[in-house]
């Protein structure tokens, strides 16, 4: 559970208030043991994690199948406003263009880096947030592809060390 808690908001509170009723629970510790998490950079512990050491225990589990960690079940995404970027247009000369909301249902997540499009793209399905794209992107044309046979979409996307491309 510290796992989990280390990668939330107020999670060290939590951590050593779920921990208080432990017969053998210290604040040096439990502060060692959360440490110890972070400077592994490790993650948050995943269903497979907790199905292997309890087997049955998430069988009640409404999300069971549809999450990876009970840590998406309080994914809160801070939607940010339509970006403007710099493209080409239809003359080759540069034009300033603000990006199309993503369609319903999807949020453009804040930029964790100023200046980058680095928020991603997120749906929510069933009450869980879900990243789509750990980048922005959008679509830029929908055409039907006769030879296929089917709908073919191109993208734009961001990519942190290309900028903006694009995608068929």
């Amino acid at each position: 559970m510290i796992q989990i808690l280390c990668n939330s908001v107020e999670g060290d509170e939590l951590i050593h208030e779920w921990s208080g009723g432990h017969a053998s629970y210290s604040v040096e510790e439990t502060n060692r043991k959360i440490a110890q998490i972070r400077g592994q950079a490790m993650g948050a512990t995943l269903c497979t994690t907790f199905e292997s050491r309890n087997p049955g225990g998430c069988d009640g589990c409404a999300f069971r199948g549809k999450i990876s960690s009970p840590a998406q079940l309080g994914t809160h995404v801070v939607s940010a406003p339509a970006p403007t970027v710099r493209m080409n247009g239809a003359d080759s000369m540069p034009v300033m263009v603000t990006l199309p909301a993503p369609p319903e249902g999807f949020t453009r997540g804040e930029p964790k880096t100023p200046g980058k499009f680095d928020g991603g793209i997120y749906v929510e399905q069933d009450g869980v947030t879900h990243l789509i794209y750990e980048f922005d992107c959008f679509p830029v044309e929908l055409a039907y592809d006769e030879q296929l046979g089917y709908e073919t979409m191109r993208w734009r996307h961001w990519l942190p060390n290309e900028g903006w491309k694009g995608v068929s």
